[in-house]
């Protein structure tokens, strides 16, 4: 890190004279120019804080919040560095996890290091007199002294969230509140609340976590355990009349992970989601008769198709009652056993859509058997029934897009598939004629006599190796037999009356097995023949076919006679002559 000794040996003036030139004080136009020059080469930087402490200025100003994982303390931070910025002040970030030695610590530094002020989101016991005699502003909670806080009205805001639960039939309350060790303005909204639920006879069942719990929800323990069987305890069949029907929590936080919760209960997964039908013919609406929502998906289906049936069930879209028609339009529509619905209504405030927001209208539409689309505000309003219905359209023009099918792209869709089954026709005409003329040319019809001359020729073949087999026997016969007398002669004279008679016993078995060799033999020759003559032309000619010729040719078709025609039919026992009439 480059220090101000490092620019005033590179200036080669002395340290002071750089001092005067940073701050401003007389110093010589050459000797100015020299520093600026190694300023700029060494790339050296002010430390803007030390040189405040130095002049009882700094121009920060110290914010502590507890966390950012809150959305709440981030656009607070955006918000303060907005503004100090535009008084010329610069934020110095401190977190403090909830930690009272934090708290106190970041506070110190900033007494030490001469901060113009700070601006706090404590939660922990801070002694007053660690901020006395300091620039402190504290945020959602009332110190006993004269320091200043800023706050909105929590109490008004927990009485506004248990009216507006009760205004859309809500009885069955549950509460999720971050609590802290002091006194902050949050258990404002808490009191407030109870005391609606109280004053109008409501069942409310609270469930308190600490910051610190908020901060580690995405640990095993923690809040969102907590959140999670809290949820399954009241959100339950078994529960009956007293499940809940309302949630209020303290935060945005909070409200997130429970909305997370009641996604992973299976209110908003996706293999629940039913797929919206491609050609359906009657969709069912539930939305204000007299709203511009009606008027669009009407106008939409006309252009796109004018043969689709809308059914409009004209429900209230907010205001009292409007929880109780939605339900009521969209188990009406299910009975009339629509194709799809569409279930929305135009634009509006978040006070407008809340209908859409409600516990009894979500469960409504999860357990509808007919697919349901929701087209609720615009692009940008989400509200729990677009995660808990099967299709969620960001505006109610584009529900009846997705939920009407396109006149044209039927059409286009069904010449496609006329093309398609064309194109196959005449691939399978093309190949069959392929077959066809492949079997027309083949020498099996033009000239059947190649059948018999390949048969002759294996007929010769077999009876050439029939006589060389009978040449090789004969040969071998001859030889044994004149071994047989040579051995015959050299005993002659001692077994000639013996050995005459095995002469003749052996002639007589080498005769019978010669015979019957030959008859074997004459026997397959005789089948190889009559299976030659089975396939003979004749013998077809004799069974009643005739062969009719033309010029000496075949006739294959009827269009190759006309009449007067001379033709010649073959039979087994001769010719004809015949004329064609």
């Amino acid at each position: 890190m480059v220090t101000i000794k490092d620019v005033a040996r590179d200036a080669g003036v002395s340290v002071g004279t750089v001092s005067n030139v940073l701050n401003g004080g007389r110093v010589s136009e050459a000797r100015r120019k020299l520093v600026e020059a190694s300023i700029e080469k060494l790339g050296y930087q002010v430390n803007t804080l030390a040189k405040g402490m130095r002049m009882q200025k700094t121009d920060y100003v110290v914010v502590i919040l507890p966390n950012l994982i809150n959305p709440y303390f981030a656009l607070l931070l955006d918000a303060l560095e907005s503004e100090l910025s535009a008084v010329g002040k610069q934020v110095l970030l401190c977190l403090s996890g909830d930690d009272a030695e934090r708290e106190v610590a970041f506070m110190d530094m900033a007494k030490q290091n001469k901060v113009d002020g700070i601006i706090g989101v404590t939660y922990s016991k801070v002694e007053e007199e660690r901020i006395e005699n300091m620039a402190f502003v504290s945020i959602d909670r009332h110190y006993k002294s004269h320091i200043p806080c800023v706050a909105g009205d929590n109490w008004q805001g927990g009485w506004l969230a248990a009216e507006n639960l009760h205004k859309r039939g809500a009885t069955n309350l549950l509460c999720f509140m971050t609590m802290s060790s002091v006194d902050s303005e949050v258990r404002k909204r808490r009191v407030g609340f109870t005391e609606y639920c109280m004053e109008h006879d409501l069942s409310c069942n609270s469930v308190e976590m600490s910051e610190k719990q908020i901060v580690s929800v995405y640990e095993s323990y923690g809040s969102r355990k907590l959140i999670h069987n809290m949820l399954r305890a009241y959100i339950s069949p078994s529960m009956g009349e007293h499940s809940i029907d309302g949630i209020f929590t303290s935060s945005d936080h909070l409200a997130t992970i429970v909305r997370e919760e009641l996604e992973e209960m299976g209110m908003f997964a996706a293999e629940y989601k039913q797929p919206v039908p491609r050609y359906a013919r009657t969709i069912g609406v539930v939305t204000a008769p007299t709203g511009a929502a009606i008027r669009d998906i009407i106008n939409v289906a006309k252009r796109r198709n004018p043969f689709v049936q809308i059914l409009l069930y004209p429900a209230l879209v907010q205001g009292d009652g409007a929880v109780s028609s939605i339900v009521k339009g969209i188990h009406m529509l299910e009975e009339k056993q629509v194709d799809v619905m569409i279930v929305g209504r135009g634009g509006g405030s978040i006070e407008d859509l809340w209908a859409f927001n409600e516990e009894i209208v979500a469960r409504a539409i999860f357990e509808c058997r007919t697919p349901v689309i929701s087209a609720v505000g615009h692009e940008t309003d989400f509200t729990l029934v677009d995660y808990v219905s099967d299709l969620r359209a960001p505006t109610p023009t584009a529900a009846a897009v997705a939920a009407v099918p396109s006149q044209k792209e039927l059409l286009s869709h069904l010449e496609n598939k006329i093309m398609q089954l064309s194109n196959v026709m005449r691939k399978t005409i093309y190949l069959e004629k392929q077959k066809l003329e492949k079997y027309t040319h083949s020498y099996v019809f033009t000239d059947p006599s190649r059948i018999f001359e390949i048969k002759f020729m294996k007929l010769d073949s077999v009876h050439l190796k029939l006589n060389n087999y009978k040449i090789r026997i004969k040969q071998k016969s001859h030889y044994e037999m004149h071994k047989k007398v040579i051995q015959l002669n050299t005993l002659i004279k001692q077994k000639q009356l013996i050995e005459t008679k095995n002469i003749s016993n052996k002639q007589e078995l080498l005769k019978n097995c010669f015979e019957n060799y030959l008859k074997n033999k004459k026997t397959s020759f005789s089948y190889c023949i009559e299976k030659l003559d089975l396939l003979s032309p004749l013998k077809t000619l004799q069974r009643g076919y005739i062969i009719s010729k033309k010029n000496d040719s075949i006739i294959k078709s009827v269009k190759d006679l006309h009449t007067d025609d001379t033709i010649t039919l073959v039979y087994a026992d001769g010719e004809k002559e015949v004329i064609v009439k």
